[in-house]
């Protein structure tokens, strides 16, 4: 048996990377289409509970929630570069969508303005979830670049997460 150092290097190469040719994209592309509707789904409640402010801190609130919803749209549209990349079909209709999906609706008349930032740290936690376990699955089947945009979209909820506890932690 021929150990993998006395192969030249390029041959070690395809060996290591072969399973890419068999890489199961389906797969992959339906749970970037999940993460991709856990991550819409937070972007519209976060553009709705940003409009529906009020109080001594709106200006605050208004300004976190805003830019929490750009950068969740953002995603949005990389996960579906993304998923189209890899030969992942495109989303055609709302139902397709799966909507709502994991993050919770928010269909309250009216929520207070810290339970509010406090819901929407746990969906941003949720999110991270989902992102975890998309980037097992692309670890597993040795999707690099996906698995690496994917680090990137779990550090940016993470981040927002950790904002809203700052925002809402009192004194």
């Amino acid at each position: 048996m021929i150990s993998e150092r006395s192969q030249p290097r390029n041959t070690r190469h395809r060996a290591r990377h072969s399973n890419w040719n068999s890489l199961p994209t389906t797969d992959i592309a339906a749970a970037l289409r999940n993460v991709r509707a856990d991550a819409f789904t937070l972007y519209t409640k976060t553009n709705s509970h940003h409009w529906h402010r009020c109080g001594p801190d709106f200006r605050e609130y208004e300004v976190v929630l805003e830019d929490q919803a750009k950068q969740l749209f953002f995603t949005t549209e990389t996960i579906t570069e993304r998923m189209r990349a890899i030969g992942g079909i495109d989303i055609r209709t709302i139902e397709q969508s799966g909507l709502p999906s994991t993050p919770s609706n928010g269909n309250a008349d009216f929520v207070d303005p810290e339970d509010a930032l406090a819901e929407l740290r746990v969906d941003n936690q949720i999110l991270t979830g989902s992102l975890r376990s998309a980037q097992e699955l692309c670890a597993r089947c040795g999707d690099i670049v996906t698995a690496s945009l994917i680090d990137v979209w779990i550090d940016e909820a993470r981040r927002r997460a950790w904002i809203l506890f700052e925002v809402t932690r009192r004194d």
